[in-house]
C-alpha cells in the first residue's frame, strides 16, 4: 500500500492480554496512521468472527506493515480500532476480521470492523 493514502488518524486500543486467573490487564492506545472506508461502494459484508457468529462488517480498514512495529506484535481480533469520524463522536469498532493479502497493489493489513 502507498503511504500516502494512509491520511485517517486512527487508534488501536492494543490489549493487554489477560493474567492468571483469566482477569484482563489494562489496555493501552497506539495512535496510527490508516485508512477507513465507509463509502456507498463498500457493500456491507457478512462475516464469521473467530467464535462462528455472522456479524455484518460496515467498514473496512488499510493499514501498511508499520504497525507491527508500533504495537510490538501483529493486530489480533482482542484488539479495537477507535475512529473520530468528528472530533467529539469517537466510535469503538470491535474487528471482525483480520485479512494480509499477499500482493504488491493492496495494503497489508484488510480489517473488516463492526
Amino acid at each position: 500500500m502507498i503511504k500516502a493514502y494512509c491520511v485517517d488518524d486512527i487508534t488501536i486500543i492494543k490489549s493487554g492480554g489477560y493474567d492468571i486467573w483469566k482477569e484482563p490487564l489494562p489496555s493501552s492506545d497506539k495512535d496510527v496512521k490508516g485508512r477507513f472506508e465507509f463509502k456507498t461502494g463498500f457493500k456491507t459484508r457478512v462475516s464469521k468472527m473467530i467464535a462462528g457468529e455472522e456479524v455484518v462488517s460496515t467498514a473496512l480498514v488499510y493499514f501498511d506493515a508499520s504497525i507491527d512495529s508500533i504495537l510490538g506484535r501483529i493486530l489480533t481480533h482482542e484488539d479495537m480500532i477507535k475512529y473520530d469520524v468528528t472530533k467529539p463522536n469517537t466510535t469503538k469498532y470491535t474487528i471482525i476480521r483480520i485479512d494480509r493479502p499477499k500482493a504488491f497493489s493492496r495494503p497489508d493489513y484488510e480489517v473488516h470492523v463492526a
